[in-house]
């Protein structure tokens, strides 16, 4: 069976660098095997979460905004690249919204696979790796790793060499992961804070 690998760009530029990379590491999957789908957010509508419970209630997000869309096919994938700049030190805004919105439908699991991208100008690429392997964390997803950037993709084809390389470890990870009941969502909580 064929596996589905989204890239997710949560940069607000048109023709960013951070999309060059996702455009690699998306190549490396095809070239893998894998059907593949770029999704970029600078042409979206999306909008935070407000804290209101519905989700908790219904299982899905009431806002019918693209971040919704986006979401489903998180859900529908077998491996997920979400790609950030460095902003202020870690992920963007946007990013953050998708993770935050991304409640409504935990965990997302089914043995999934994820892979990090970030491209920054100066620091702060460890802080958005950890932010991103931490969501996967929470939403039993397996990190296949990361690829970080400085400045301009072109210029670096060591970086788009990795990304593409990384592209086809998220289909060889997905082929086993699949396979595997071992990798399967555990339960994650905070005793005392989550739970009685």
């Amino acid at each position: 069976m064929t596996k589905k690998i989204i890239g997710i760009c949560m940069s607000p530029r048109k023709n960013s660098e951070t999309a060059k990379l996702l455009t690699e590491a998306l190549r490396g999957a095809a070239f893998e095997g894998a059907e593949v789908e770029l999704i970029k957010i600078d042409d979206k509508k999306i909008s935070p979460c407000t804290a209101c419970s519905y989700c908790s209630k219904y299982s899905s997000c009431y806002k019918e905004d693209d971040l919704k869309l986006i979401l489903d096919k998180m859900n529908e994938a077998d491996g997920i690249i979400i790609g950030s700049p460095v902003y202020f030190y870690d992920v963007t805004a946007q990013c953050k919204m998708l993770i935050d919105r991304s409640i409504s439908i935990q965990p997302i699991n089914g043995n999934k696979v994820g892979g990090i991208i970030t491209v920054a100008g100066s620091l702060g690429h460890s802080e958005a790796i950890k932010t991103l392997n931490m969501f996967y964390s929470v939403q039993g997803i397996t990190s296949a790793g990361f690829v970080s950037s400085y400045g301009e993709v072109d210029d670096k084809p060591r970086a788009k060499a990795s990304a593409f390389e990384l592209g086809i470890k998220m289909v060889k990870m997905s082929n086993v992961l699949k396979n595997s009941e071992a990798f399967t969502m555990h339960n994650h909580y905070a005793f005392g804070t989550h739970t009685k």
